[in-house]
């Protein structure tokens, strides 16, 4: 495999902020940042991450291949996005359903990683042209996951100045309840489908981050977590406080979990178990209607 060299002139730099980790990424090409994107970003300029006042906390350099990324070994997983083992840890890999990958990018186990190569092959960089895909090539559930931050399958509210999360499979209706406490009780959705997770001086807090699923709902906002919600459809509303086993079962289930890395897994599992020590959990049988509302807000008024 052949890497082609650049000098610092020809990097363009994109800083982020995910949950509570800032993300340098340095690209030879620049990339259209998207509305949903750039809300996320804290700078760009047309120069090396040595040029920043402040350094991210984690830095990726993306690096172009003049041939073709291809591993002899079979993949550990095989989709759109495939891994590999390597010596130190995984190779995370971006296929889109071709032999060949357009980016590799190599998550180190056992050790505190602030510094990642991304190659990508020469003819298929306008892959990365856009800030989704960049983002995507950089395997940003990894990064944040060993920043002790997790990925919940859920619609986030802000209400009172905490967040309520509801969690279910898809179909249940989380956007449903959501779009409901936004018809009657005015609070801002601030993500459709996913919510990052993760503490700040022991206390639990949580992050828009900009993936929405197909609700196309996302923003830029950190609030205290408040409760999460399980939802099921049912005849009647009625509410449950769920124990702590029940808690961890029904959230694991949700969250977005690379089940192949036994360190991903851990930390998951950590943290959802810190969790639901220290915030309420419920399970909800609702109705897609206002008395839903009522049920929850009335348990809520309680402890809030």
């Amino acid at each position: 495999m052949t890497i082609v060299k650049i000098g610092e002139n020809d990097l363009y730099t994109y800083v982020y902020q995910f949950a509570n980790t800032t993300i340098g990424i340095q690209i030879p090409f620049p990339v259209t940042q998207q509305k949903r994107y750039r809300q996320f970003l804290l700078s760009e300029n047309n120069g090396s991450i040595d040029t920043l006042r402040t350094k991210p906390d984690i830095d990726v350099t993306f690096i172009s291949c003049e041939n073709e990324i291809i591993h002899r070994e079979k993949p550990m997983l095989a989709e759109n996005a495939r891994v590999f083992k390597s010596e130190r840890g995984f190779y995370l890999e971006l296929s889109q359903g071709k032999e060949a990958s357009i980016t590799s990018i190599e998550q180190l186990t056992g050790t505190k990683q602030t510094s990642y190569i991304c190659k990508y092959y020469e003819k298929t960089k306008w892959e990365l042209y856009y800030s989704n895909f960049l983002i995507e090539a950089i395997s940003l559930e990894h990064i944040l996951n060993r920043e002790q931050i997790f990925i919940l399958h859920s619609s986030y509210i802000r209400w009172r100045k905490k967040s309520i999360l509801f969690t279910a499979p898809s179909g249940t209706g989380k956007s449903t309840q959501a779009q409901l406490w936004n018809k009657y009780e005015k609070v801002d959705i601030i993500n459709g489908d996913r919510t990052a997770i993760g503490t700040k001086e022991d206390n639990f807090y949580s992050y828009g981050i900009p993936f929405c699923g197909s609700s196309d709902i996302s923003k830029n906002v950190t609030c205290p977590l408040g409760a999460v919600v399980v939802l099921r459809q049912a005849k009647n509303n009625s509410i449950v406080r769920l124990t702590d086993l029940e808690a961890f079962k029904y959230i694991y289930s949700e969250t977005i979990v690379h089940s192949w890395d036994p360190e991903y897994v851990e930390i998951c599992m950590e943290k959802i178990e810190k969790l639901v020590k220290s915030v309420p959990v419920y399970l909800l049988f609702c109705r897609p209607d206002r008395e839903a509302v009522e049920v929850l807000k009335n348990e809520l008024e309680q402890i809030w």
